[in-house]
């Protein structure tokens, strides 16, 4: 082997050490960005959880935060409002959740009032499901199974089967109270998803 040879061996040495180190770095970089995302994800799903307990129509915890300091300061705690990003896709997700309530309980009642279980949701509703498979993770599953089950409670309480019974549900009352409850929560979606001092009150 010649002089010649031997440089041009060195040459491609060093240049295959670069590439692997250079592999290597990238492959780290990558690492750790999935990492991040993964995360983050975490911790949106976590936060959209604690979110989901406290907008329940069934409860009175939406007027509760309204006033009560402490919800905040622990809510604060584990949202951080300069985030923006973070924070405007918690909000683009409860407020997919709030949309997908209100369809759901708009095929409810229309079920209750006509005494007819359709085979399938309502484009509004079918659309909307799609929409929070996609976004809201594996957990939105039981509250579409709940969902499904409000349909067959609307079914079976119907008074089209029977005449109205004042100790069923009434699902045409429960869904005007939701819409009645929605401004409120919308409002609720807002503050928890805007940095605290850009709040008038709080």
């Amino acid at each position: 082997m010649g002089p010649l040879d031997m440089h041009t061996n060195r040459i491609r040495l060093v240049l295959l050490v670069v590439l692997l180190g250079l592999g290597i770095v990238a492959g780290q970089a990558l690492s750790r960005a999935r990492t991040t995302d993964d995360r983050r994800e975490a911790d949106l799903q976590a936060r959209f959880a604690d979110a989901q307990q406290v907008l329940d129509p069934t409860t009175p915890l939406v007027s509760l935060v309204q006033t009560k300091s402490e919800f905040w300061e622990r809510w604060w705690d584990r949202v951080e409002p300069e985030d923006r990003p973070f924070c405007d896709e918690l909000r683009a997700r409860l407020e997919l959740y709030l949309d997908l309530m209100q369809a759901e309980y708009a095929d409810a009642a229309e079920i209750y009032t006509s005494g007819r279980l359709p085979e399938g949701l309502s484009e509004t509703a079918r659309a909307l499901r799609v929409q929070a498979r996609q976004r809201l993770g594996p957990e939105i599953e039981e509250t579409l199974a709940g969902f499904d089950t409000l349909r067959n409670t609307a079914y079976r309480v119907s008074p089209e089967h029977g005449g109205l019974d004042p100790d069923l549900r009434d699902l045409t009352l429960e869904n005007h109270q939701l819409r009645t409850w929605l401004p409120e929560a919308r409002s609720l979606v807002i503050r928890l998803t805007e940095p605290p001092d850009s709040q008038t009150e709080r």
